[in-house]
């Protein structure tokens, strides 16, 4: 059983390799695996009532979830995340039985983003893309709230951790950036 469990991990974990290469192969990837039976699904967190990954509503009730290698619960999810999803999926539901998540970078923002319109960050020497649609969101609140942030609030040395799909290029296109509690 533990073997068996060991050889979907592994295989979850090279898709995640893979499709980061690739952003666009994340929907493919999902719909390609979602015949009827076990499945893998990948790619950002777009909404909840369970978690909804490229068009697959997953109940993840009882799934084991980990965040940077971290025991998590449900309730760490956010939007915007990058997550691995192993169970079954049945067209546009599936069950969870593991949600890997996994930032793209963690480090310090190399220089102040001081353009109101700027579109990346530098972030350990790695450019990450930011458009209209990445979560920006600060949980350091005393209730762990999301606390909104614009692009431009960011300073040289703040830690941040972003999700998002590495592009050909090796850029990655951020779909969350959070600032992160040392």
């Amino acid at each position: 059983m533990i073997a068996k469990l060991a050889r979907k991990l592994a295989l979850a974990l090279l898709i995640l390799v893979v499709c980061t290469a690739c952003g666009s192969a994340a929907s493919f990837l999902t719909q390609m695996l979602a015949g009827g039976g076990t499945g893998i699904g990948f790619g950002p967190i777009t909404g909840f009532g369970s978690i909804f990954v490229n068009g697959v509503e997953f109940d993840t009730k009882g799934a084991a979830i980990t965040i940077d290698g971290k025991p998590a619960v449900e309730g760490d999810l956010r939007k915007g995340m990058v997550v691995t999803v192993q169970g079954t999926i049945d067209g546009e539901t599936g069950v969870g039985a593991a949600v890997i998540v996994g930032s793209s970078v963690r480090g310090p923002v190399d220089e102040d983003v001081t353009d109101a319109n700027a579109r990346t960050v530098q972030v350990l020497g790695q450019t990450i893309h930011v458009d209209d649609t990445v979560v920006l969101e600060n949980l350091g609140d005393e209730e762990g709230d999301p606390i909104p942030f614009r692009l431009n609030d960011l300073k040289k040395n703040t830690i941040v951790s972003v999700s998002g799909l590495v592009k050909s290029n090796g850029t990655i296109a951020a779909t969350r950036i959070e600032l992160f509690d040392t």
